[in-house]
């Protein structure tokens, strides 16, 4: 499995880290953001929405998922922004 530096994007006044994963013919978009002051204590994983991935103040998502199967390869980065904008949004309050 292969990640590229896909673009580093501005989303609801956040920097956001886009990459592009590439496993054999498998490919998709992951988006990371730095979410400051989080509660350590909580597993953000059970959250709607839900990061798929949380490490300290990054949580992340990704489109390697059943309903994202069917997408285009843009149609997996649009969906990838669309989520984790969703996130950010949602813990904007916690910031």
């Amino acid at each position: 499995m292969t990640a590229y530096l896909e673009d580093i994007i501005q989303c609801e006044g956040k920097d956001v880290t886009i990459l592009k994963i590439v496993r054999g013919n498998d490919k998709w978009y992951c988006a990371y953001v730095r979410i400051d002051n989080l509660d350590k204590s909580i597993d953000y994983t059970c959250t709607d929405p839900y990061p798929t991935y949380h490490k300290g103040n990054v949580l992340g998502v990704d489109t390697d998922h059943g309903w994202n199967q069917d997408q285009t390869l843009e149609e997996k980065k649009k969906d990838a922004i669309n989520q984790i904008e969703q996130i950010i949004k949602y813990f904007r309050n916690e910031d």
